[in-house]
């Protein structure tokens, strides 16, 4: 086989148009490239992308970078999401690197001399169409758009052959990839390195820094120029020496995680040829058309099968993409804006908007964003100091939707659960088995280990070799407790040579329902008739039962076994039900019967769904003592609901709108709590300030009356100066900042009807004062009918 540097040449032809046997064996050299290099060349490619063709898209490559910068400038590349248009020289840094800062300066010091012009799907296919244009020279070059979209196309069909190819040597099916790769969710990048004084290179500077690329394959046909640099296992570069008639082809950073680092992406760049004239100045003009193949955008990448323990969490497609272009360019400012003003604020819980606007002539680039410290909700409406209502923190700021288990702050399916975890449904978390030995368990309680690290397994238990019962041996194949020979005692392993000491009645075969009577010597019948092995005549000595269940030493009926166990028939023992749950068939989700408390006396609640949870799911609440889920009152507007009562409000059947009590009910703003207020942001009653008896809000002028503080000191109540405001509204003051004029004087009513309240306040209506209870007639009349401590502050006349 051929090769360019430590890059592999491949005849692809065979695979097109051979026999199934030709096709095998291409497809293992294609295989074997991309294990031991990540890198290869194809020949023979013509029946899909023919040698005229790439000429074409060479020479129009060349017209195109040709054309004026303002031409280029109107084309520009806007957005990762997009990932369409024009990338002018240095605005792209490409490395291995990951934090924005060292990108940044990396930008700065040592930028990519060359320019670009991203394009990708652009015609119409139903459901996956793409939302996105391309942005077309049409009007100085009419041929580029209709020739460029062909050749888009042809590269999609060269990509799905070798996607073929990697498929049926992996053992896959040959069309395993074809439904995950059909949207062509694709990347035609054209490049021209212009020539540039080699100083500025041999200075520090690449052509294309050193990095991997981000999706499946790329396709790249080069010029004869070169300057391709390919890394080797030792970390050093070797060229990629352009090779006629051919297309080199990579692995992507996505197709290696897909296939759980069994295809290697291997880091490579471009730099001043090794071959060109060294007193020559300035550097040769470079052109290269990349294909950068991704699958369909949608597509959640988890490890193949059969390439092992999976190394990765699952990702989609899009999401990936979209954060690897973030970091390598800046986003351009849109043509006739002064630029791009900082992304505005969520504001606090008294509005949804932005506060902040962008000054004339700018936009905000990203819409609203939270302070730092806050985490926007799922909505992206509000502003949260943690993620709530089943979401999950996503790491950039904003909450997401739970639809796996959290680790490592990561969302993964149960099989993803790291080693010592479980997935714990109630927790949406991976959370540690009890067993600190454990790799696996079926849930967080003792006895439940599925698989032992470095001890063995015995009855959902990591034992120790030295703690394993008589008859047992610790099995390092499989980390598991395995019987010794019948009538060893204790063995390394079975079969002959393997026994360390026998048993009493090693003369026979020990019979079933019998133990080793040292006092006898003597294989004498368990004490249990349902045993089959036990370790004295004693009741509760059984190990091993025949058709009933093995439960403390007894065999019971499948009817007599205790609470919170289940009948195991595969080991005819009674073993634990998962935790807060007091009957089950089995652990795990759907096999809860009842449930009960765990042992900090936790409620657990039965869910329809044979589940038992601390938590019902949304719309039920628990019901105490039955330990169920019943469904929330929403006639009387009460959306969720716990064991206490309601935990969120909503409309009622009347259509009306209640609010949360601090008595865990639902009811309507006019209902009176004292020293609470109806907020029409949570829904909820909220408490006044400290002081204030009643109030419409927490702003220092929205009290209606005032009391004393948890402190003992009384407040006295001052009408609010501002004529705009209703009449009953002021805020509470201690006496020694009453108005001038004013005095505090706490007067009492008599606790009579109201309208003996109201001719009380009848009578105090001559004084002109600005604290106190001479309000209370303004107040509603529900209110001052329950006032019985009065507030005055009387003007004395001059």
């Amino acid at each position: 086989m051929a090769v360019s540097g430590i890059v592999p040449i491949i005849d692809f032809a065979p695979f097109l148009t051979g026999s199934q046997a030709e096709k095998e064996e291409v497809a293992q050299e294609l295989f074997k490239a991309c294990t031991d290099v990540g890198f290869l060349m194809l020949r023979n490619i013509d029946s899909l992308v023919p040698p005229s063709q790439i000429a074409s898209a060479f020479a129009l490559t060349k017209q195109f970078f040709d054309l004026p910068m303002q031409v280029k400038e109107k084309l520009a590349w806007e957005c990762p999401e997009s990932n369409r248009g024009y990338v002018a020289e240095g605005r792209e840094r490409v490395t291995q690197e990951s934090s924005k800062e060292a990108i940044e300066q990396l930008r700065v010091q040592a930028p990519d001399y060359k320019e670009t012009l991203e394009i990708g799907k652009d015609y119409k296919e139903g459901p996956y169409d793409s939302p996105f244009e391309n942005r077309w020279p049409e009007a100085d070059l009419p041929d580029f758009k209709p020739f460029m979209n062909q050749f888009f196309e042809d590269c999609h069909k060269l990509h799905v052959e070798i996607m073929r190819a990697l498929a049926l040597a992996m053992g896959l099916g040959e069309g395993f990839f074809d439904d995950k790769v059909d949207q062509k969710a694709h990347n035609l990048r054209l490049l021209n390195y212009p020539s540039i004084e080699k100083a500025k290179i041999e200075g520090g500077g690449n052509r294309a820094g050193s990095h991997s690329d981000y999706g499946t394959v790329t396709l790249l046909f080069q010029d004869s120029v070169g300057g391709l640099e390919v890394q080797d296992k030792q970390g050093n570069f070797v060229p990629a020496r352009p090779v006629p008639d051919t297309v080199v082809v990579n692995v992507g950073d996505l197709l290696m995680r897909w296939s759980n680092d069994v295809l290697k992406s291997t880091i490579h760049r471009v730099v001043l040829p090794a071959d060109g004239d060294p007193s020559e100045p300035m550097t040769a003009r470079r052109n290269s058309i990349a294909f950068f193949s991704n699958p369909n955008l949608h597509e959640m990448i988890r490890c193949l099968p059969g390439t092992g323990e999976p190394k990765y969490p699952e990702v989609e497609t899009e999401a990936y993409l979209v954060k690897r272009l973030s970091e390598t360019c800046f986003h351009l400012v849109r043509r006739g804006l002064k630029g791009d003003c900082t992304a505005a604020y969520i504001a606090n819980k008294y509005s949804k908007y932005c506060k902040q606007k962008c000054p004339l002539n700018q936009t905000p680039q990203f819409g609203c964003i939270c302070r730092a410290g806050k985490v926007t909700n799922v909505d992206k409406t509000k502003c949260l100091t943690v993620c709530s209502g089943g979401s999950y923190p996503v790491g950039d700021g904003t909450c997401a939707n739970a639809s796996g288990y959290l680790s490592a702050g990561q969302c993964v399916t149960p099989a993803q659960c790291p080693s010592g975890t479980w997935a714990d449904k109630t927790g949406k978390a991976c959370s540690p088995c009890a067993d600190a030995d454990a790799k696996s368990c079926s849930n967080g309680s003792i006895g439940t280990a599925l698989s032992c690290n470095t001890k063995y397994l015995f009855n959902g238990t990591c034992a120790a070799s030295a703690s394993l019962p008589s008859g047992y041996y610790g099995d390092d194949s499989t980390h598991t407790a395995r019987a010794c020979d019948a009538g060893v005692a204790t063995c390394t392993g079975t079969g002959a040579g393997n026994a360390l000491s026998w048993q009493l009645c090693r003369l026979v075969a020990m019979p079933s329902g019998t133990f080793a009577d040292k006092v006898a010597k003597a294989c004498l019948p368990c004490a249990d008739p349902d045993a089959s092995s036990c370790t004295d005549g004693k009741v509760g000595s059984a190990l091993a039962c025949n058709t009933q269940y093995l439960s403390l030493g007894i065999c019971v009926a499948a009817a007599d076994i205790p609470d919170g166990y289940y009948p195991d028939d595969t080991t005819r023992t009674a073993k634990p039900c998962d935790t807060g749950v007091t009957k089950c068939t089995g652990p795990g989700d759907g096999n809860a019967l009842a449930c009960g408390s765990d042992a900090a006396g936790t409620p657990y609640f039965l869910t329809p769904d044979a589940s038992c949870l601390t938590q019902c799911d949304w719309g039920t609440g628990g019901s105490l003592p039955s330990h169920t889920c019943v469904e929330c009152d929403s006639a009387a507007g009460i959306l969720n609901c716990d064991a206490q009562g309601a935990r969120q409000c909503g409309y009622n059947s009347d259509g009306e709108l209640t609010y949360l009590t601090p008595t865990h009910a639902c009811e309507l703003s006019t209902v009176n709590f004292p020293g609470y207020y109806p907020d029409d942001t949570t829904a909820t009653f909220e408490p006044c300030d400290d002081g204030v008896e009643t109030c419409v809000g927490l702003w220092d002028d929205q009290a209606l009356s005032c009391g004393t503080r948890k402190d003992g000191t009384d407040l006295f109540f001052v009408a609010s100066s501002d004529a705009s405001e209703d009449a009953s509204l002021g805020y509470c003051v201690v006496a020694a900042d009453c108005p001038d004029g004013t005095t505090a004087d706490i007067g009492t009513s008599a606790a009579g009807s109201k309208d003996e309240m109201e001719q009380s306040a009848t009578r105090m209506s001559g004084y002109e004062c600005g604290c106190g209870v001479c309000r209370a007639p303004r107040v509603a009349g529900w209110l001052a009918s329950k006032l019985e401590v009065v507030h005055v502050v009387s003007k004395y006349p001059k």
